[in-house]
């Protein structure tokens, strides 16, 4: 054989091996990209449906955070209405007229000895001190109603503000159920 055939034999054969090699990669290419394309679904899939998850877990959240604050909001102006009844009563109730009649017998009833001292708002006291000339009487702004009546270490408190406390002590509760019925909520 001639020197040029046994190179053109190598080449051919070189050229044959080169082709099969060639080919190896190229199936061992498309193996790995279609792996790698694989493994990449999967990991969108699940990061789909871990995000999805995680939007349905915040919207649920936010989604109760919200009833829960609406409630709240329900509740303290359920809470402003009952101290606002009771802010108003305040103001009305020294504008009955059977008011200063209330105060004249809670002094007479109350009044133990000539040294006690009747604790009242400056209108009050206009009203009620030519009644009682012989009793002391003490301006208070602090107090927006009623009397308080001082005699020696004894204070009996029938201000306003004491007894709308009572009152609303006791009331609260029917005003509760009232008001904060769970199908008011």
């Amino acid at each position: 054989m001639s020197i040029e055939r046994i190179k053109q034999k190598i080449f051919d054969e070189t050229d044959v091996r080169r082709q099969a090699i060639r080919q190896q990669y190229e199936q061992k290419i498309a193996e790995l990209k279609k792996q790698t394309e694989e493994e990449i679904a999967k990991i969108h899939q699940t990061f789909v449906a871990k995000s999805q998850s995680e939007t349905k877990s915040i919207l649920e959240r936010a989604t109760t955070e919200a009833e829960l604050e609406q409630k709240k909001q329900i509740l303290t102006t359920k809470w402003e209405i009952i101290n606002n009844i009771f802010e108003q009563v305040a103001q009305k109730f020294p504008q009955l007229p059977e008011y200063i009649d209330i105060l004249k017998r809670v002094i007479e009833a109350n009044i133990s000895d000539k040294n006690s001292e009747v604790i009242i708002t400056p209108a009050d006291r206009a009203k009620l001190k030519p009644q009682f000339p012989n009793i002391k009487f003490i301006e208070s702004s602090t107090i927006k109603g009623g009397v308080i009546i001082k005699s020696g270490k004894t204070e009996l408190n029938f201000s306003l503000d004491a007894n709308l406390r009572l009152l609303k002590d006791e009331l609260i509760i029917e005003l509760a159920k009232i008001l904060f019925r769970p199908e008011s909520l």
